[in-house]
């Protein structure tokens, strides 16, 4: 006996059922807390709500208008609430204002040669991850300032900016962060240039030991930036957390940054805002974090030396 054919409303059905708990379950996995869908977030949200309503975009007119418009608008709903793409896309793009502060941070990929990308931005603060070793980094203090250049050098980060600038004791054996203080504006101003743990990037989705490694991996830097927020604590200038977080925006990790820190690019930030890897950026693990100290612009810019973006970030004098 044959089988009857499934109508083509059940069908229709059976593709929006399927479309709405996908977009359910792309909720869920980015805007509640949690670490046991870590792996399906290492891509950004829209990635995955582009393949959710993919069905909609072929032979769409088989679909009921009703059916159509929930569920665009429900895709449209969750884009704008999990990503941060589209504000600084519309954003338009601040002047700097009378006594900004302008800050860089670079991954240099530890090369001589990345340094040298800061240099045309003028910048009066830069903060590196991956630094190319202390003679680079004072020679990039030299060209930027002159003989007012100073650079203080960790095993991975550096600080460079004018005098004065004085280098924090960090705990023994740190090396995933570099701290310092100088002045701005006549506020003293600790610094700290980090590079946190790499990430575990791993897209077999079918395989579980996949998911564990990812969880794992988050909740590891989660341990890390508690440990530091500690010992910022203990150093209440710190006013500045810049370089390679490894961290994606929506990363629960971050969740443990000290309190009063905000991340500079949801506030200020133009254009496309992702920083890795630098010809095919998908990443916005480079970032600048800061306490009472407003930034009015920032963006991103394209090396070529390095496999990271560069972020560029002016800011308002900062409060006293």
């Amino acid at each position: 006996m044959k089988e009857k054919p499934v109508s083509g409303k059940r069908r229709l059905g059976f593709a929006s059922l399927w479309m709405g708990l996908w977009l359910v379950f792309i909720g869920g996995a980015y805007l509640v807390p949690g670490y046991s869908l870590a792996a399906f977030t290492i891509f950004p949200a829209w990635t995955w709500i582009g393949i959710a309503v993919a069905p909609l975009a072929y032979r769409f007119r088989r679909y009921e208008p009703r059916v159509v418009a929930s569920l665009a608008l429900v895709a449209v709903v969750l884009t704008l609430v999990t990503t941060e793409e589209w504000r600084s896309l519309v954003r338009l793009h601040a002047p700097p204002g009378k006594g900004s502060v302008r800050i860089v941070t670079l991954n240099c990929a530890s090369l001589t040669s990345s340094t040298e990308e800061v240099v045309p931005f003028r910048p009066d603060i830069v903060l590196l991850s991956e630094n190319p070793g202390r003679p680079a980094c004072e020679a990039l203090a030299r060209r930027l300032f002159g003989s007012a250049g100073r650079a203080v050098v960790g095993p991975d980060g550096a600080i460079v900016c004018r005098a004065p600038l004085t280098q924090i004791d960090v705990p023994r054996g740190t090396s995933d962060f570099t701290a310092a203080t100088t002045s701005v504006a006549g506020v003293s101003i600790g610094l700290i240039a980090l590079r946190l743990l790499p990430p575990e990037f791993n897209i077999e989705l079918y395989n579980p030991e996949a998911w564990r490694k990812v969880a794992e991996n988050r909740r590891a830097r989660r341990e890390q930036i508690a440990k530091i927020a500690e010992w910022v604590k203990l150093h209440p200038d710190i006013r500045l957390m810049a370089g390679d977080y490894n961290a994606q925006p929506w990363d629960p990790s971050l969740g443990a940054m000290p309190r009063g820190f905000l991340d500079a690019f949801p506030r200020a930030g133009t254009g496309w805002g992702h920083t890795a890897v630098n010809d095919y950026p998908l990443a916005r693990i480079d970032q600048i974090w800061t306490k009472r100290w407003k930034p009015t612009r920032v963006w991103i810019e394209k090396t070529v030396n390095s496999d990271h973006r560069m972020v560029i970030a002016d800011f308002e004098a900062p409060e006293r």
